[in-house]
């Protein structure tokens, strides 16, 4: 790479310090903003939670601590003495989610994938990257989740998460704004964690699988879901739904999962199955929103 043209830009006034890292906010890559929309609790909250574009993010709080881990230039000297720096590592952080076990937990599915991280500091500044059309992102990395044994000590670093970005070219094109908004302001755009689980397998033949929906953490019921609060994400059959949904009590409800709903109706086969997440809403946001479950006979 050569050396580009110096051009003197002068200096400004400002020389406050960065605040510390407060929280990622995990995108899907692809997501950009305007110079607008990048401060907007509007925008944000459409990506967290809106139903018609489908949430595509989540909010990542790393209040309980955070490690710069980048490693140093490397600096190589010669037998003539000359230093240089051949090599600047990725930049990388360790941070310790302000969450629970059931959290981390449902956490695991964006376990070794790749998103674009918008930087959210304690004092409001959202950091990101400038895009070569003008377009603002978060900074692109690749998130792991620890998987650990209860901690004896340091119990704030009991939920680990390691992210390792992977470009430096975008550290060179950084983006802050005074956002406005703290942590909990973000937090409270996200969607009530939700905890499906299965009570009574697929039934061959009706085409009835059981299952209970609870808020996550608290254990509490969610009572009044209908049949279209039960999304199919993914399946494998033709023309899949959820065709009925009768509450039993207590979080509980009887699903009625058949294919070819758009014609004549009927139960699954064996190896044929579908994925389906439960939800509410308030039309316009997503207010509760479940991990998956597998309807499979």
């Amino acid at each position: 790479m050569g050396c580009k043209p110096v051009v003197w830009t002068g200096l400004d006034s400002c020389e406050k310090l960065w605040d510390k890292v407060a929280a990622l906010i995990a995108t899907d890559i692809g997501t950009v903003f305007t110079d607008a929309e990048f401060i907007s609790e509007t925008k944000l909250h459409e990506i967290l939670a809106a139903i018609a574009t489908g949430m595509s993010g989540n909010v990542l709080d790393i209040r309980r601590g955070y490690e710069n881990n980048t490693a140093d230039p490397v600096v190589e000297e010669s037998n003539l003495g000359i230093s240089e720096i051949t090599d600047n590592p990725l930049p990388q952080l360790v941070g310790y989610l302000q969450v629970s076990l059931a959290e981390q937990q449902a956490l695991l599915q964006i376990d070794a994938q790749s998103f674009d991280f918008p930087l959210q500091l304690k004092d409001g500044t959202r950091i990101g990257t400038m895009k070569s059309d003008g377009t603002i992102k978060g900074l692109r990395g690749k998130i792991y989740i620890r998987r650990n044994l209860p901690m004896a000590d340091t119990k704030q670093q009991s939920y680990k998460i390691f992210v390792f970005f992977s470009s430096i070219r975008e550290f060179e094109n950084l983006v802050s704004a005074d956002s406005e908004q703290s942590v909990d302001d973000i937090r409270m755009l996200v969607p009530v964690g939700l905890s499906q689980t299965i009570t009574v397998p697929y039934i061959i033949g009706t085409g009835i699988i059981r299952v209970k929906v609870l808020k996550r953490g608290s254990g509490t019921p969610l009572l009044g879901l209908t049949a279209t609060d039960f999304t199919i994400i993914k399946t494998n059959a033709s023309d899949p739904g959820v065709t009925a949904a009768t509450e039993i009590g207590f979080g509980e409800y009887d699903l009625t999962v058949e294919k070819d709903i758009g014609t004549t109706p009927v139960p699954f086969v064996l190896l044929e199955y579908a994925d389906i997440q439960a939800t509410d809403d308030d039309v316009t946001y997503y207010i509760y929103a479940s991990n998956l479950i597998k309807a499979q006979p």
